[in-house]
Parts: structure tokens; C-alpha cells; sequence
């Protein structure tokens, strides 16, 4: 493995990290809307 495959993994898993936040934050924005009503 190069140095610059390396590198694209540690932005993959970056990506991978911010795109799981953020999905368990529309869901809980979600669910306390679900909630109000």
C-alpha cells in the first residue's frame, strides 16, 4: 500500500464517520418532530 492509497482510506473512513453523525442527527431532529405532533 502507497502512501497516497493510505491517505484516501483516512478520508473514506472521515467521510464514512461525518455521513454516520449525521444521519443519527436527522434521525433524532426526526424523531423529536414525530414527538411535537
Amino acid at each position: 500500500m502507497t502512501a497516497e492509497e493510505k491517505e484516501e482510506l483516512e478520508i473514506r473512513k472521515r467521510l464514512l464517520y461525518l455521513l454516520g453523525l449525521i444521519f443519527i442527527f436527522i434521525i433524532f431532529l426526526f424523531s423529536s418532530v414525530i414527538v411535537r405532533f
